[in-house]
């Protein structure tokens, strides 16, 4: 059963669909409430605003007494445009006007009144009511309320009549205006979606061609940065990848013709000599034991080659795991620059070992043994003239520091940044037989699997310092406080016996 395909919404639909959301809820907001709920928001306005009043003028009355607080009962329908009537239980009728025209309940319907006024005597409730004058079609809000005040003359009623604003017809008028705002907004919408969405799609778009072309094997490709936002970022950081990609592709390149040069040599001499045995030598002891030496060597160099090649990439895709161990560094330096004693009498080199008598760090033996043996390879490789090469070893605080120095050459600035990384290969004039272009790389990788820090110190025609520092172990920095201790108390021991 085939998955059905998903549907493809271009970016401007999506804009457009997401700013048309935005404009659709404020209008649902807008309509809700400035006119389907208008009216009824300003009626319980209204009807609240009454009832304060209502109270308003029976807190009045019941402190003052009828007459004396028509003047309060004057300003209160005054300010709020209030028809005031007091009805007392002998039906004498007090009534304070302060509506533009006649009062529609007893100017104009009197029975109705009445019934109120009934009604409100027998229940002695408040209730606040709307009718609808049908020959003016004017609104208005009646309160009618019966109060007890408790004295011989028993209660009143109290009937406000207040005037309601037309909110119908401003409710039209809103609703007319409403629906141009809402056209206009629904265009400007569309044309904001369509700008919005050409401004962050035209850069993608490009990015979409130039990462085409790249998986075409373009690797030149660029694309312009146009702004500082996160499109540009993206753009900056697209022109980075596509330049570490054409880097890495050149290096691998590199990489390629270097280690078949470098696998062909070997290969041609292991043939020649082969055939030279099979075909001239076969039967000369000495001759053909030389020429098995000469092939043995060349296999292992092959050997070497591949294993180089092999750690490199196990140790940096993290397949290898660092053995820690306590070990005694001091003495792997001196036995390591021992194997190199065959140079110094075939080749003229002189290789000096400066270091203490015993530093015990915390490291895989085998490895820093491989960093060591690379360091001094990579030397050799690269020293001509002056063929002197030191190995140091000196403590500082924590820390062991191991350094490599030759007199060669040196490094040009531009290439310090560029030796450790992989295929990189800045020297052209490499001893025959020595190196395999991959062992500043595995230096590189193993001393960040330690954890350990490490450089170089080069100048053009004065050599180069390649180092590293890796970690004291703890029983040693014990030990060498303890050995300064006793010589301390050695010391003091001698002075006290010269003071004798």
């Amino acid at each position: 059963m085939t998955k059905p395909k998903k549907i493809r919404l271009p970016i401007l639909l999506k804009i457009w669909l997401a700013i048309m959301a935005i404009v659709v809820a404020v209008l649902v907001l807008v309509w809700g409430f400035q006119v389907v709920f208008l009216e009824q928001y300003y009626v319980g306005l209204k009807r609240n605003e009454l009832a304060s009043l209502s109270n308003d003028v029976a807190a009045a009355i019941n402190e003052n007494g009828v007459l004396l607080s028509q003047n309060k009962m004057m300003e209160l329908a005054g300010n709020n445009r209030l028809c005031i009537e007091v009805v007392m239980d002998n039906d004498r009728v007090l009534t304070v006007e302060g509506l533009a025209y006649d009062c529609y309940l007893h100017e104009r319907n009197q029975t109705a009144e009445q019934a109120l006024v009934r009604e409100a005597r027998e229940s002695q409730t408040a209730s606040i009511r709307m009718v609808r004058d049908s020959t003016t079609q004017t609104e208005y809000l009646i309160s009618v309320s019966y109060v007890n005040t408790g004295s011989e003359g028993g209660g009143y009623v109290l009937i406000i009549t207040q005037t309601l604003a037309p909110v119908y017809e401003a409710a039209a008028v809103t609703r007319t205006q409403l629906l141009w705002i809402s056209g206009i907004l629904i265009i400007l919408a569309t044309a904001v979606a369509f700008f919005v969405a050409r401004l962050f799609t035209k850069p993608i778009v490009k990015l979409s061609k130039a990462a085409q072309e790249i998986a075409r094997g373009n690797l030149d490709i660029t694309v312009p940065v146009t702004s500082t936002d996160e499109l540009g970022e993206l753009s900056q950081n697209f022109n980075y990848m596509a330049s570490e990609l054409n880097k890495i592709n050149k290096l691998e390149r590199e990489l390629v013709a270097n280690l078949s040069h470098d696998i062909r040599t070997p290969l041609t001499m292991i043939r020649g000599y082969a055939e030279m045995i099979k075909d001239i030598t076969g039967d000369n002891k000495a001759q053909r034991e030389e020429q098995l030496d000469i092939i043995v060597d060349e296999t292992n160099r092959l050997s070497r080659l591949a294993n180089d090649a092999l750690d490199l990439s196990r140790m940096q895709a993290g397949q290898i795991v660092m053995k820690y161990t306590v070990f005694d560094a001091a003495q792997k330096l001196r036995d390591i620059v021992s194997r190199y004693r065959l140079l110094e009498q075939t080749e003229g080199f002189h290789f000096v070992c400066n270091a203490p008598e015993h530093c015990i760090v915390y490291a895989d033996e085998t490895r820093i043994e491989q960093v060591v043996y690379n360091l001094l390879n990579n030397a050799v490789n690269h020293t001509e003239d002056k063929k002197c090469i030191t190995l140091s070893l000196h403590t500082e605080k924590e820390t062991a520091w191991i350094a490599v120095q030759d007199m060669g050459s040196g490094i040009a600035p531009e290439d310090l940044p560029l030796i450790w990384d992989r295929y990189y290969k800045p020297y052209h004039k490499d001893r025959p037989g020595m190196g395999t272009g991959l062992g500043l790389s595995i230096v590189k990788a193993v001393l960040e699997g330690h954890q350990a820090p490490f450089g170089v110190n080069s100048e053009l025609g004065k050599g180069s310092i390649f180092w590293f520092g890796l970690r004291i172990a703890q029983e040693e920095k014990q030990k060498s406080g303890e050995k300064e201790a006793a010589e301390g108390k050695k010391q003091n021991g001698r002075k006290h016996t010269a003071k004798n």
